[in-house]
Formats: structure tokens, sequence, C-alpha cells
């Protein structure tokens, strides 16, 4: 239900002006335990857009039966959205006292109803509007410092707190260098067991790069994705603003050590260029006016919000020179300016002292506090702390978490908790949370590689940069397209991406699309496609991906499993044992083999007791069932019936086809359809891809397409995998399949039924041809009902 509050602009009554709050609100269908509002952060973040509780959003899934509400703070979404124009960009950098100041003055004399206190009366008014008498609230990030306010001016009025990365309510200058007295240990537990192909010590490179860009801002030109290039700066506050982002921001975490590192080496463009993608973006965006208004008139800072702006410096530096040198966590003095809010609002322009904050006293109400433990701008001692007020709270803490590490952190085991909790039961204290990606290795040297493993290597760390560069850009607000690090670009499509001639170095590049997915719904990130390789101007290789593992070829050599097979050979395994069957094809090529396995094979089924052929055997590579004429040069295995980005691709390099033909139209089977014949039809699809696999090593993969009902055109394919037969592969045929002549239409017994329809109903598809991008046909397989 969607609706709208109106409320004064002025709480205190001294304006006429009204809002108009935009209000969303779901009802469970059952008996509801009680209502939780959501809050997301900012300040200035629009939480109706920031939550999803439509019947099976994540917040109605996590929070069932419970009613939730959720609205637009004022100012932000559709609740009379504050706007002022500058580059957001140089928030972080020397400039930011002018733009804010410059911010104020577009605002005008309404930047003084922004602050927490008129939100805290907004959800009061909001809470009154429903008819609720009492409310639990769920607060991530600044979203936690609303909740807690509402709950210090109306503490008879919450049920229960759910705190998603505790920011402090008093965040003055001892606290904020505390937070940044933990990065250096946060940092340290993102890249333990996970940064040794980059650094020993990122928090060091971390806090020396940050330190020397403080005395001298990097400079250089960054490529953009349209081929052209910019000036790029980097100092140390915006330095010290990528780190921090990472907390948020997968792709970014995974590349900044190497991009760190090799800055540290004398190579800046991978850092500037990550500065570019995520500032860049941004440039001549409209300024987050919200989040000005409310952070200057909340502070606190070493002025008051009357003090004239002249003042203001000199009792800014004196408060910096209070701060302990050796409680900064190796930063400079600088760095408190810049994870602190007063270089912002310096130059805000001064206004009456509004009510203090009540002290902090709090009811006795079920709190759970969430805290990831790589976030580094809330870090978990503030929720400890918050806790202390609290004798019935909870705190979770949440490995490889980051900031608002419940709406985007990937662990099962936290929203179980959370449901846990808000059912009356007590919450475990920690839980694992999923990497999307890894840190990258360190960046590759522009020299070609010098082998075919090199070459490899340098294949698979593009396409793993290539999948944090798409994360990066799949973040919010991100660019729609990529420049690589050498050439080429990256473009973000509905499913994944696109790569254009993406090169990380030495003139290797690749072309294709990647779909991405998570893995069982919360990571790590899996990406699956084909991607050609190129070495300046000629094609080298094709690879399929699937996930951390590439097939296929590379500069004439078989790719499986990620690694390069013997020379010589096609990396797969198998042999024919002379005691496997009693029948064993003769040598020959893989279509003179395939030949005679299908022609054998057919001669011993029967449809009748007449003793007519059940069906004819065709063989050959993989085409379009409806054009022999059009190859197909990869497939694209969706696994789930319920997604379709969880295709899988597969290369045909290794892969046959055998057609099983009825003699009616279309190949279709004659007489009266039984389960009895459907079984016997995919018994002998069975029987030809186990003779196939044993004796053609040479193959991983087998398509049998399967006769249709009369009338019907063929529609249905069995997809069999060398590895998903292994078993089979390794004992006598007559252990997996009972020999006779003919073996049918006598019925099988329950055994060999179990047998058949376990090694082939899994893998019975439906298919479609389609185009592959970047060229080539491809056939869809999406599993049969």
């Amino acid at each position: 239900m969607c609706s709208r509050v109106s409320v004064p602009l002025d709480w205190s009554g001294q304006r006429p002006d009204r809002l108009s709050l935009a209000v969303e609100m779901r009802r469970d269908k059952g008996p509801a335990r009680g209502v939780i509002f959501l809050m997301a952060g900012g300040p200035g973040q629009a939480s109706t857009r920031y939550f999803d509780i439509g019947e099976y959003g994540y917040w109605s899934v996590l929070f069932r039966d419970y009613t939730l509400v959720t609205f637009d703070p004022r100012g932000t979404g559709d609740s009379n959205q504050l706007s002022c124009r500058s580059a957001a960009s140089d928030i972080e950098g020397s400039r930011a006292a002018r733009i804010g100041a410059d911010c104020a003055r577009q605002l005008g004399s309404r930047r003084a109803f922004f602050a927490t206190s008129d939100n805290v009366k907004d959800i009061e008014a909001i809470r009154r509007a429903l008819g609720f008498p009492r409310i639990g609230l769920y607060g991530a990030s600044y979203g936690t410092d609303l909740a807690l306010a509402y709950t210090r001016s109306f503490p008879d009025r919450v049920q229960r707190l759910v705190l998603d990365s505790v920011a402090s309510p008093w965040s003055a200058l001892p606290v904020l260098s505390e937070i940044l007295r933990q990065v250096p240990a946060t940092l340290r537990a993102f890249c333990a067991g996970v940064c040794s192909g980059v650094t020993s010590d990122y928090p060091g490179e971390v806090i020396a790069l940050a330190n020397s860009l403080a005395a001298k801002p990097l400079r250089g030109r960054v490529r953009q994705s349209d081929g052209g290039s910019r000036a790029e700066r980097l100092d140390a506050l915006r330095f010290l603003g990528l780190v921090i982002e990472t907390d948020l921001n997968p792709g970014l975490a995974a590349e900044l050590p190497a991009a760190v590192h090799a800055a540290r080496q004398g190579e800046a463009r991978p850092l500037l260029r990550l500065s570019e993608l995520i500032d860049g973006s941004r440039h001549g965006e409209r300024f987050d006016a919200v989040y000005a208004a409310t952070s200057c008139d909340d502070g606190p800072f070493p002025w008051q919000s009357d003090t004239p702006v002249a003042h203001r410096p000199a009792l800014f530096k004196n408060a910096l020179a209070q701060v302990p040198k050796g409680s900064l966590g190796g930063f400079g003095s600088w760095a408190v300016a810049g994870i602190g809010n007063a270089s912002l609002c310096l130059e805000w322009p001064p206004s009456p002292v509004r009510e203090l904050r009540p002290a902090a006293t709090y009811p006795d109400v079920p709190v759970l506090a969430v805290s990831g433990a790589l976030d580094l701008r809330s870090p978990t001692l503030e929720a400890r702390a918050l806790l202390t007020h609290f004798p019935h709270g909870q705190l979770v803490t949440v490995s490889n978490g980051g900031h608002a590490a419940l709406a985007s952190s990937f662990s099962a085991c936290l929203v179980e908790a959370v449901r846990s909790w808000v059912g009356g039961r007590r919450a475990p204290r920690s839980c694992h949370g999923s990497r999307l990606l890894a840190p990258l290795a360190a960046l590759p040297h522009e020299r070609r590689p010098a082998t075919a493993a090199a070459t490899l290597a340098l294949v698979t760390k593009t396409i793993q940069e290539a999948e944090a560069a798409w994360l990066m850009a799949s973040y919010e607000g991100g660019p729609d397209a990529i420049p690589g690090v050498a050439a080429g670009r990256l473009a973000v499509t509905d499913r994944g991406f696109t790569l254009s001639g993406y090169s990380l170095a030495a003139g290797l590049s690749l072309n294709g699309a990647l779909q991405g997915e998570l893995s069982n719904g919360f990571g790590p990130l899996r990406a699956h496609g084909i991607i050609r390789v190129k070495q300046g101007a000629a094609t080298i290789g094709s690879v399929a991906v699937n996930g951390d593992t590439l097939d296929g070829r590379l500069e004439g050599r078989t790719v499986v499993a990620g690694r390069l097979a013997a020379a010589g050979t096609s990396g797969s395994v198998g042999g024919a044992g002379q005691a496997w069957s009693t029948w064993t094809p003769p040598a020959g090529s893989t279509a003179e083999l395939a030949t005679a396995i299908g022609s054998r094979v057919a001669g011993e089924y029967r449809l009748d007791a007449a003793g007519t052929q059940l069906l004819a055997v065709r063989t050959g590579p993989p085409t379009s069932p409806s054009d022999s004429k059009r190859a197909i040069s990869a497939l694209a295995v969706q696994r789930s019936p319920y997604s379709s980005s969880s295709a899988q691709f597969h290369l045909t390099r290794h892969t046959w086809t055998y057609t099983l033909c009825g003699a009616g139209a279309r190949c279709s089977l004659g007489g009266q359809p039984s389960t009895t014949r459907g079984r016997l039809v995919r018994r002998e699809a069975l029987e030809v891809a186990l003779y196939t696999f044993k004796f053609a090593p040479q193959l991983s993969s087998l398509l049998v397409y399967l006769p249709p009902a009369p009338g019907e055109a063929p529609t249905t394919v069995l997809y069999f995998e060398r590895g998903r037969l292994a078993a089979q592969l390794s004992q006598p045929l007559d252990k997996t399949l009972t020999l006779a002549s003919p073996p049918l239409p006598s019925d099988p017994d329950a055994s060999e039924v179990q047998t058949i329809d376990s090694l082939t109903l899994p893998y019975m598809y439906r298919y479609a041809v389609a185009k592959l991008e970047g060229g080539g046909t491809k056939l869809e397989l999406t599993p049969s009902e």
C-alpha cells in the first residue's frame, strides 16, 4: 500500500510550509507479530527505493509475520527532493567547504529543517497517521542513528530495534580518530590468507601511499570507454575515500590491493583508473543536498552552529592538534578531516543553536546489532559500546561482511539469525559471509607471455579483473561501460557483461559475453560464457568460462579445468578396456567410431515383438537440428528451471551428436506412446553414450536428440557429460545395463529401471538455437519438464 503523510517543514510552527512524505506499507497475510519501520542510510537515501517489501521481497522474507513500513525521508526520493548543482566527486577534496557553502546558498532558508531531530518527528507523525501504538525499527548506517534518536525521544513507542552497522550518534573527533585507528586491523583481516599473490602488507602499503599522497597527489591520464582519455588527480583524501568505499563495493575491494601495490611500485594507471571509475561517473551530477543539510545541522563539530564562519578554521585546527598522532592508525592528521563532515561544513552558514541532543538514556527493549568484520566506517567497537545501554541487546558479527552487512552481505546464516531473533529465539554470536570475489593477484607487466601457461594465466587474470570491474559498474551509480586497463571496453548487460578487445596487458585481449550469478544465491560470483582470445590481431583460442573453471583451446593446447593438458593430448581421460563389453568398435576417426557404435546399438533395440527396429541412429559433429550446415560452436546449459542466469557455457570442440530417428515424420515413433517405450529410448541413448565415452576419449560430452511424439516437432535432447558417467565407465557395461538379445521390449527389472532413470532423466533438456554474442551459434538447453 502506498500513501502520503503531510508534515510541517518547520516543526516549531514558525513557518506554514508543509512537506508530503511518500510512505509504503505491506501487511503480512497472517497475524502480525508487530510493525517494523525500515530506514536506509545516508543521510539522503530514499528508503522506498532501497527496500523491496513486495510479497517475495528480501525484507518481507526476512521479517516474515511483521507489517513493514518504509518511507522517503524529507528531501529524498518522492518526499519533496532537495538538490544542489555541484561536482559531487570533489566532496572529499580541499574544495569541500566551498561546495557545501554553495549548496547552502542554493537551498536558502529551507536548509535549516533537515536535521535528525526533524526526521524523528516525521517518524512519529507517520506512526500516528498509520495508527500503530508501538513500532520496531530497522536502520542501516545513518538509519541506526535515526532509529536511536527516535528511541530516545519516544521510548514508550518502541517495541524492538535491529541496528545494521551502528553509526555512533556522537561522532566527534575522538570517535573519528578511533575509527581510523581500526582501519589497519580491518584491512589486515580483509587480506588474511587471500592477498599473498599481491602483497604481504596491505595495510602498510595503504598507509604509506596515503601519507605520500597528502604531500604529493598522483596525476595522470586515464583511458575512457569511448577510447579517449582524461586527466585524473588523486589526493590523500580521495584515496582514503576509495579505501573506505571497499566495505560496500566488492568489485573495488577485489581490485584495490593490486592497484595500491602497483602504485607503490611506480605504476599509477590502475589506481587512477579505479578513482575515475568510482568518482568520474558522478562528475556533473547533483550534489547530495540532504546529506549536507543534515550533517551540517547535526554536527558535532569543534564549533557551535551559530559560530561565525571566519572563526571556525582556527577552532578546527586547534581541535585537530589535540588528537594524539599515535591514535590515527598510522595516518597523518589530515585523515581525521577526511572521514568526518567538518571540512564539508566549515563554511555552512551560521544558524541558531537548536535543542541539544537528549542524554544517552534508552528503554529496555530487545536490540539486535549486526556488524560486518570488514566494516571500515562503522567498526564493531561502536556496536559494542552502544549495547552497554541495552541489557537485552545481542551482537552478531559477520565475517567478510562490510558496511550495512544485513543489506549488502551474502550470508545465509545471517538471514536465519535475524529470522530467529525476531521470532523470539536467540541469534548466534557470529556468522560467516561469502566473498563475491577474492582480491586480484598482482597486475601483470606489459611484456608478452613467453609460454602457453603464461598466456593462460593472463587470460584467467583478465577475466577475474573484468568480473571485478563489472561489479563496480553494477554498484549504485556505476557507469554502463568501463575501459580496460590497457585497451578495449566492458559493457554492462541485463545478465552480465560483454568484452570488446578488453585487455589487461601485453596486447592480449578478450571478446565475448559473460553472464553472472551468485552461487546458491549468496556468493561467490560465478560468470559463465564463451570468450575468444586474441594476441594482437590474431585469434589464438577460445575458452568456456564456468565460474573459476576454464575449458577450451589456447595457442594450440587444450585447456581442461583451468589447466593446460599435456602436449599432444585432449586432456580427457579414458581407454578401451577389452573386458568392458563383449563388443569393441573398430579403430578409426571420431565419425567412423560413432557410426559403428550407432549401428551396433541400433540393431539391438526392437519396437515390437515382430522385430521392427526401434530407431535409426544418425551421427556427426554438433550442427543445428534444423540446418545441418549451421555448426553449433557452444552450448548454454541452464541447470535450474527457475533461473535463466544459471546457464553454464561449454565449447563444442569435444562434443559429438547422435540423432535417434523413428520411421515416422520428423523422426517420430509410430505406435502408442508409453512409459516403457520412453524408457527404452532413453536406455538406447544411454548405451550409445557409454560406448562412445569408453572408446572415444577425445570426447567430453554428447548430445543425443530424442524422437518426438507423432505430429510434433523434435524438441528434446539428452546431454551427457563424461564426468557424470565416470562410475559406469569404470566397470563392465553389463554391470550397468543387462545384456540380452534383444534386450527389450521386455520390461527391465526394478534395479535397471532405477539405473536408467537416474542416469537419463536429470539430463533431459528442451533445446533452441540462438546466435552467440561475438559470433557463432549456440544451442540453449533448458531442463525438460
